[in-house]
């Protein structure tokens, strides 16, 4: 039903077992919204916008900062012609647009969307074809990872320290000079949720 619901965000969703409501999704206006309503305030609040285009594929949809993990990939969410599928390769393809920024163990909350000519993708590799295969893999790993990267690399989450400082060797009395050093890559505390 999450998937369902995240696949749809302009309908609203309710699971009820036995008459007791398990979920409610209610009609969002659009996914950023609808993620919110499934994660809550503080991931929407950290979301970014994911995007890349080629010529029979594109790559949308949200991924949360570092600062946001899970302990396994299972909210990593993966859509191709907005249907849930699974390919361990392009949660990698997730993982690996975070570079450094995530530690061991750690895994990102993402709703990643590609849409693609059915003609470049294979479903007959699962019986309940829930997982797919690209024809162009090693294509569609690198749009994802490089529309994770952007959508980090734009954000506030790395910053440039530039700092200028005169190193004195007592020793042999010379001055050696080392003049603004860029640190592109800033690792931030990281919250378990």
């Amino acid at each position: 039903v999450t998937s369902a619901a995240l696949a749809n965000p302009g309908i609203g969703f309710s699971l009820s077992i036995d008459g007791k409501e398990i979920l409610l999704f209610p009609q969002a206006a659009d996914l950023r919204e609808r993620l919110g309503l499934i994660y809550g305030k503080e991931i929407e609040a950290a979301l970014l916008q994911i995007e890349a285009f080629a010529d029979a594929v594109k790559v949308h949809g949200f991924t949360a900062g570092p600062s946001i993990t899970r302990k396994n990939r299972s909210d990593i969410r993966l859509f191709v012609n907005s249907r849930p599928v699974s390919s361990r390769s392009i949660i990698y393809a997730v993982i690996d647009g975070f570079g450094t920024l995530l530690m061991r163990g750690q895994y990102p909350v993402s709703a990643v969307f590609i849409d693609i000519e059915p003609a470049l993708i294979d479903v007959n590799v699962h019986p309940a074809k829930a997982e797919i295969k690209f024809r162009e893999e090693s294509a569609v790993f690198g749009m994802v990872k490089r529309a994770v990267a952007s959508a980090l690399g734009s954000s506030d989450l790395t910053r440039n320290i530039s700092f200028e400082r005169e190193a004195q060797d007592s020793r042999s009395g010379y001055s050696e000079g080392i003049k603004a050093v860029s640190y592109t890559h800033l690792t931030l505390p990281t919250k378990r949720i």
